[in-house]
């Protein structure tokens, strides 16, 4: 009877350990995507062809924290989902503090344009008409 309900205990275990670790696994690839669109967003500025180096390593980081604030983990009665709004917002502040941080004021307006344009096309996405 000991063993059985043992047996039982480690059953389940794995098998939340497993759900948790699927939940993990989507996490990690939509994680990639979004920063896969947000660097090739970011290689589009003209100041990637000069800053290409430290825009990339700051949008590894933007993308960090703002994925972080941004991405919950569903459960029974609460989906997955990736607050679009509030991960721009996220990224790309912490993307001007960064250039301001590192000295590099050029990059503040056109980060800021960039913003405004992206949150622009996300409240239009929400919001049409």
């Amino acid at each position: 009877m000991e063993g059985r309900k043992l047996g039982g205990i480690v059953l389940s275990l794995l098998i939340i350990g497993g759900l948790f670790y699927f939940k993990m696994q989507r996490r990690s690839d939509t994680s990639d995507e979004v920063r896969t669109l947000m660097v090739s967003l970011i290689e589009r500025m003209p100041e990637y062809q000069s800053e290409g180096k430290v825009l990339t390593q700051m949008a590894g980081f933007a993308h960090t924290v703002a994925f972080g604030e941004a991405y919950t983990v569903g459960y029974k009665a609460r989906r997955t989902k990736l607050e679009e709004q509030k991960y721009f917002e996220v990224f790309f502040r912490s993307m001007i503090e960064q250039a301001r941080d590192r000295g590099k004021p050029n990059l503040i307006k056109p980060l800021s344009e960039l913003r405004d344009s992206v949150l622009a096309a996300a409240e239009e996405q929400e919001n049409p008409g």
